[in-house]
């Protein structure tokens, strides 16, 4: 054969627009209707969030320098609001509610409440925050009443807000309340409403002890979501 005939045909067969076809993959025998194992996580934050926490700490107040204070509360944050573009970690949540607490620093101890908001990310865990209030006892020295300001770095687990959807399953929509669990670190002022010249500071940790049930997983202790295992294919209903 030519080679000036097959240069040409090579040539030809190039320039004959060619149409590109899709191909559709058919599960057949104990597959069939099955679903491919593709989901999307989502993240939605519950109109409510709630929380409690064991806390200890050490006391520095000129008097009781290095002495412990333990203590326990609660949170509830029914506002919140999202804004921001949205990273990697989703966009940033600012929640806002209330907070009471008890400590003791034996034999003395006090009752505490206000106001608490939190900053965050909708996709992580990862929240600072902080406690404003009033309290009453015999903790700092001189007054029976005193305020405090509480500043909060550390993790909030709220694992409900992540859910799974895909093949056959809806979408989520958001829960009207959950409880969830945290792990942070605090520090705390006090000092007396009448002028107390001595303020007391406290450093230590805070956490709730259902930090520790499942699921489990390394998410867990840096932020994420408990959903990142591979999932196998499902029959459509």
């Amino acid at each position: 054969m030519n080679v000036h005939c097959i240069r040409a045909g090579i040539v030809a067969s190039l320039l004959v627009p060619r149409m590109a076809h899709s191909q559709e993959i058919v599960l057949t025998g104990p597959l069939s209707g099955a679903c491919a194992a593709v989901w999307r996580v989502q993240r939605l934050p519950s109109a409510v969030e709630a929380t409690h926490y064991l806390s200890a700490a050490a006391v520095a107040d000129g008097s009781k320098a290095g002495a412990a204070q333990l203590g326990m509360g609660a949170e509830l944050t029914p506002a919140s609001t999202t804004f921001g573009p949205g990273y990697t970690s989703g966009r940033y949540e600012l929640r806002v509610g209330a907070w009471g607490a008890g400590a003791t620093s034996f034999p003395a101890a006090m009752l505490e409440g206000g106001l608490s908001a939190f900053l965050g990310q909708v996709n992580h865990g990862g929240r600072v925050g902080l406690r404003i209030g009033t309290g009453f006892g015999d903790a700092v020295a001189g007054d029976r009443a005193h305020g405090t300001v509480t500043a909060l770095v550390g993790l909030h687990q709220f694992i409900q807000r992540f859910s799974k959807t895909g093949c056959g399953v809806p979408p989520a929509t958001p829960r009207i309340f959950e409880f969830g669990s945290v792990l942070r670190l605090f520090a705390t002022g006090r000092r007396g409403l009448k002028g107390s010249d001595r303020p007391q500071w406290t450093f230590g940790l805070e956490l709730s002890p259902t930090f520790f049930l499942p699921p489990y997983g390394r998410g867990k202790w840096y932020g994420g979501g408990p959903y990142r295992q591979r999932v196998a294919p499902r029959e459509r209903r």
